[in-house]
């Protein structure tokens, strides 16, 4: 009988569903420490709540520092991926997907960017926290 891998998996909301929770001028960031992690994915999903006059985008960084999760404002940030621009019309949806890497120690992901409006975002993500053999 062959063995088969079955991965342990822990869900998080980092940034809860909220109208105008991204203010138009402001930027969010949030890191997750996945050191211990064979893998995962995150989520970002917007919605513009007005006209924009400049579009925000979803961005994606890796630090490879060795230690603790590294402030949001470390210089040991890389980003490595832009995974959409907003759009600047009202109402326009945009969703990004991102799969962390085996090899990645922290991974940040930043939505901003954006003036003339507000807009309503959430970020989630799956990371696997174990793998079994059965």
């Amino acid at each position: 009988m062959p063995t088969i891998a079955k991965p342990t998996k822990a869900s998080g909301v980092l940034l809860a569903l909220a109208a105008g929770n991204i203010p138009g001028g402001t930027t969010q960031r949030y890191a997750l420490d996945v050191s211990t992690s064979p893998g995962g994915v995150i989520s970002v999903n917007t919605s513009n709540d007005a006209a924009l006059t400049a579009q925000a985008e979803a961005r994606v960084y890796v630090s490879h520092k060795d230690g603790a999760l590294p402030g949001i404002n470390d210089a040991s940030w890389r980003k490595v991926a832009t995974l959409f621009g907003t759009g600047t019309n009202n109402g326009q949806k945009a969703d990004g997907l991102f799969y962390i890497p085996f090899a990645a120690r922290f991974v940040m992901v930043e939505v901003g960017g954006h003036t003339g409006g507000s807009l309503s975002a959430s970020i989630e993500s799956t990371v696997v926290t174990d793998i079994t053999s059965t």
